[in-house]
C-alpha cells in the first residue's frame, strides 16, 4: 500500500485541511503515516508501526473469533482447495450455488 500511494494519499488529506485528530485517521496506518508525514517518525519506523498494530489487531481479532461457536473456519494454506467446502458452506445459508458449483 505504501508503493501504491498511500503516503501520498494522506498528504493529499491532511493539505486539504482534514485534521489527524478526525476518527478515520486514528485507524491503524493512518495515525502512523501522519506521525511520519509530521516529521516525528522516519518511513521506516512508521511501517514498522503499522506492521505491528495490523498484526496485534489480527491477533485481538483471532482472540474473538476463537470465542464464537458459529464460525465456520476455512484453510487457506490451498485457496484454490477449499473453493468447494466454500461454495457448500453458502449453497448451506441459502447464499451460493451448493456442491461447489458457481
Amino acid at each position: 500500500m505504501i508503493e501504491a500511494g498511500w503516503v501520498e494519499a494522506v498528504k493529499d488529506l491532511l493539505g486539504r485541511g482534514f485534521s489527524p485528530e478526525l476518527p478515520p485517521f486514528q485507524a491503524i496506518g493512518y495515525r502512523e503515516l501522519t506521525t511520519y508525514i509530521g516529521g516525528e517518525t522516519s518511513l521506516e519506523e512508521a511501517v514498522t508501526a503499522i506492521v505491528r498494530a495490523t498484526r496485534r489487531y489480527a491477533k485481538r481479532q483471532m482472540t474473538w473469533f476463537r470465542k464464537e461457536r458459529a464460525v465456520t473456519w476455512f484453510s487457506m494454506e490451498e485457496p484454490h482447495d477449499c473453493h468447494e467446502e466454500v461454495m457448500d458452506f453458502l449453497g448451506k445459508q441459502g447464499i451460493g450455488g451448493g456442491n461447489g458449483q458457481t
